[in-house]
This record gives structure tokens, sequence and C-alpha cells, in this order.
């Protein structure tokens, strides 16, 4: 075996294995840069970084060659400024997400698995746009669906104060806080069959009883049985 590998059965594999050290020696070594030639790269060293063709600020790389059965392979851009779009489906490249992975910095990485049996190259990324497996809740899709309450309650509620409610099944309205000076209270009025959204109402100020007035003549009874004589 040639010096610097290393194989399951020995001892150190495991080792090597729970210390996370075996992605360094699948992808060790310089990573020769290889330009896209008509959307193709022919695959050659484990590790490669990839050039836009005519250094243009985007590409798209559509096709991989030279792979070898069940290998995998690291990918990224050779250049911040020069975008790498691999694209889904165009030609042998399918990624596990579905959609185009894009790879805009040299910090960007992509795997590639070479499926001989499928002549299809597997591609995955992960927390880039398209990669299939998504680190950041942030890139992933749907998150103003239904289902994802959390991400509806969080883009409504941007200031101090607001106040979010329900408008109808599952959908959700904001009240905005009281930016006045005046105290105010929330109030809503139903239609006594159905509830209202909330408003802001100024607190009334309680008015005092007003003052009892009343005539009372000589020779009238007062309370307690008393006549009232001049």
């Amino acid at each position: 075996m040639p010096q610097g590998q290393i194989r399951k059965t020995d001892p150190q594999y495991q080792e090597i294995l729970s210390r996370g050290r075996l992605w360094p020696m699948l992808f060790r070594g310089t990573a020769p840069v290889l330009t896209i030639q008509g959307g193709r790269v022919d695959l050659l060293e484990s590790h490669h970084r990839i050039d836009t063709e005519g250094a243009a600020s985007t590409d798209n790389l559509d096709e991989f060659q030279g792979g070898q059965d069940g290998k995998v392979y690291l990918i990224r851009p050779a250049d911040d400024d020069h975008t790498i779009v691999i694209r889904h489906g165009a030609t042998n490249i399918f990624t596990t997400g579905g959609a185009n992975v894009t790879l805009d910095k040299e910090t960007d990485v992509a795997f590639v698995l070479y499926i001989r049996e499928l002549d299809k190259y597997m591609t995955w990324s992960f927390g880039v746009p398209g990669g299939g497996i998504i680190s950041d809740h942030g890139l992933l899709s749907g998150l103003n669906d239904d289902d994802h309450p959390q991400y509806l309650l969080d883009a409504l509620a941007d200031d101090l104060g607001d106040i979010i409610y329900a408008t109808a099944d599952n959908v959700f309205g904001k009240l905005a806080g009281n930016t006045t000076t005046t105290k105010m209270h929330l109030t809503q009025q139903g239609t006594g069959a159905a509830s209202a959204a909330p408003v802001w109402e100024e607190i009334p100020v309680a008015s005092p009883d007003p003052p009892i007035e009343t005539t009372i003549s000589f020779g009238d009874a007062l309370p307690g049985g008393i006549t009232l004589n001049p």
C-alpha cells in the first residue's frame, strides 16, 4: 500500500474517523484549478478549484467527466469574484436538493459523487442556495407557509410594542404599538357572533357623580319620620 494510505481494517481508522481527521486525508494536497470549458470540467484530483470560462463573473457548470465510480470529489470556486452555478439536470449533474447550486465564495464547497451505474454525478453542498443540505434556517424555502408560524411571527413583530393577533384561521396581523404620549388601552367590539380586531382607544376620564338637587317645603315628611316645620 502506498505510504500515507490506511485501510478500514487498520486500528487507526476508527480513531481517525472519530476525531474528524478523515476529511483532510480524503481531500489532502493542493487543489489544482480547473477552468470550465463549454459548461464542462474533467475531474482529475479529489480536490479542485473551479474557475469560470474566460474569467467571466459567472459561469454554468453542467457536466463532469473523468470521475471514478464511488469516489467523492470536493470542488470550490477559484475566485471570490467568479460565481460557479452547478446546474441540476442540465447534462449529467444532479443535485440532492433538485435545484441549482451556487458557489460564489472561495469558502463555498460542494461534494460530487460519481455513480457509474447511473452515469450521474450526484452533487450536494452545505449552507448555500440549492445545496440540498441547509445549515441555516434562513435559507430554507417555504418559511412563509402556514406550517412555519414562528417565522411569520418574527417577520411581523419588528418594532417595540407590536402586538400580533389572528385575522383568520392560521393568518396573522399586527397592531402597531401605541406611540403617542397618551395612555391607551386595547379594546374590541364583536358582532355578537364574531370577534373583531383589537384597536387602541383612549382611556375615558371618569366624571364625578352629579350633585343631588331637591326641593323641600315646610311640612314635608323627611326620611325617618321627621317633619320640617318653620
